[in-house]
Order: structure tokens, then sequence, then C-alpha cells
């Protein structure tokens, strides 16, 4: 039964429970808060150790590639390595037909660059 004479306080909303209710349920808030933030940080710290060590890992592994031959020209200059085209292919046709930049064009180095794969 409401009485008409007594105006409500600011804080009668805690009026339905007692205050014994009220502070366990703000501990209970401030454990929870408490442990999701040290979890998140555990987490965190996790993600972060375990991405060094996979880039330190990595890191250490590769191999660094030399690449000897960055043009034409370093490919024409070479023996190391062999290098043709298909023999009946579009390019075996284009370098017998018409030589290109600063491919041999006659003698032994013409037959040395022109390796033919059957």
């Amino acid at each position: 039964m409401l009485t008409l004479g007594r105006k409500p306080g600011y804080f009668s909303f805690l009026d339905p429970f007692s205050p014994g209710v009220w502070l366990f349920m703000l501990l209970a808030y401030l454990a929870v808060s408490c442990i999701l933030f040290l979890v998140a940080r555990w987490a965190f710290t996790l993600i972060i150790i375990s991405s060094y060590t996979a880039n330190l890992a990595a890191f250490l592994t590769v191999q660094r590639m030399d690449v000897p031959i960055e043009s034409v020209d370093d490919l024409a200059d070479q023996t190391a390595i062999e290098y043709g085209t298909i023999h009946g292919g579009s390019s075996m046709t284009f370098f017998q037909v018409k030589p290109f930049g600063s491919f041999p064009t006659s003698g032994s180095e013409q037959n040395r660059v022109m390796i033919f794969v059957h």
C-alpha cells in the first residue's frame, strides 16, 4: 500500500533488497571484472609471445637467397645454369629467326645459349 504523504528518496530503488545482498552483488561484480581483466592480459601476453617466437623461428631458419641473375644479360653471361627453349616452340623460332638484344648470334656462343628441350 502506498502512503501519499511520503516522497520516495533518491535511493529508494535499493529497498527491495537488503544491504547485505547489495554488498554481495558489488563484490561479485568487482571480482568478475578483475578476473576478466587478468585473463585478458594473460591471453594478450600469450599471443604476443607466440607471435614473437614464430617470427624468430622463421627468421632464423630461412636462408637468404642470392639472386645471381637479374637480367637477360646476366643469364647469357653465366654458365652454371642451363637454359633454353622448348623444341618447336614459338620462343625457339623467335630466337632462331630474330636475335634479340645482346644475345649471342654466331658461332659457339649461339650453341651454348640455345639449348633445346625435346
